[in-house]
């Protein structure tokens, strides 16, 4: 798989593809603490997303042309490029691959058979968190940890694939865009 890392192949020097939750999850799950099944979607889908939407560099303009001490506008920089992000397309490759990760948990039989009993029993697809797990959440001169959104519950490829986008475009909350300028 490209853009999907299993939390089996994930350990704490994965925090460039997996961000610094991702990387923990692998370890705690390689630890068989009970963590149940789940992958990371990696940077590398995040930045191939950008590219094939043509968006790094849109989002670079807004953020760069944006005075994040005028609150209107920190708020309208905010609104557009979670837009913009929120209306991409996946490539087909991605989203093939992003489907499968999520159907394999619904009906997966790994090595923790009583997680994947309490996260499918009775349901079609499994029920999932989607949580941003940023590469620098948690720096010497700063924090990020709490800036990005996460989604509990969520059930179905639809849902599934529309918060992946919704956790990339909280990157782009008002307090994260002011919170990353101040911090250079």
């Amino acid at each position: 798989m490209e853009y999907i890392l299993w939390f089996e192949q994930i350990t704490k020097d994965s925090i460039p593809l997996a961000g610094g939750k991702g990387a923990n999850l692998g370890e705690m799950f390689n630890l068989k603490l009970p963590v149940p099944p789940g992958f990371a979607i990696t940077t590398k889908a995040y930045n191939k997303f950008l590219e094939v939407n043509r968006l790094g560099n849109q989002i670079d303009q807004i953020i760069s042309s944006t005075d994040v001490e005028e609150t209107d506008a920190l708020m309208q920089a905010s609104a557009t490029i979670k837009k913009m992000i929120e209306g991409g397309e996946y490539p087909m490759s991605m989203k093939s691959e992003l489907i499968e990760a999520y159907r394999s948990l619904s009906y997966n039989d790994v090595s923790v058979p009583q997680a994947i009993e309490l996260i499918s029993a009775g349901r079609d697809f499994a029920l999932v968190a989607v949580r941003s797990s940023a590469t620098a959440e948690d720096l010497p001169t700063a924090s990020f940890a709490g800036q990005q959104a996460t989604f509990l519950n969520i059930k179905g490829v639809k849902n599934y694939l529309d918060s992946v986008r919704k956790a990339w475009a909280s990157l782009f909350e008002p307090r994260a865009i002011f919170y990353r300028n101040k911090q250079n």
